[in-house]
């Protein structure tokens, strides 16, 4: 179980408190050290982006929130836009723009 590799400690995240991750485990099996590019809506302090990071290896995690949390630096493999879900414009350029990153560091999608 990938939860149980992983020091969650570490994450300031509700899904670590809420227990959610065993579940999440059953789940995302298949996907662990695939490369996929795992969007977050709603980043509230970062933790879950981090968390995600860690939890597949070979992710690209791409968080959207209508305000970033002050002082959140994106790290490896971590992407961040500030916009609203509701704002299909928004959702399309950002799309495009975490697509355009993926192909130039990752050569392509996964299939």
């Amino acid at each position: 179980m990938r939860s149980l590799e992983l020091d969650l400690t570490r994450y300031d995240t509700d899904k670590v408190r809420s227990g959610h991750l065993e579940h999440y485990d059953q789940v995302f099996e298949p996907w662990f050290d695939r490369e996929l590019v795992l969007l977050e809506l709603g980043v509230h302090t970062g933790g879950s982006l981090e968390l995600w990071r860690d939890y597949f290896p070979a992710a690209e995690v791409v968080g959207v929130d209508v305000a970033l949390p002050e002082g959140f630096q994106p790290g490896e493999r971590t992407k961040v836009f500030e916009g609203s879900q509701g704002d299909t414009s928004f959702l399309s350029e950002m799309a495009a723009a975490a697509c355009r990153v993926r192909r130039n560091d990752r050569r392509g999608f996964a299939r």
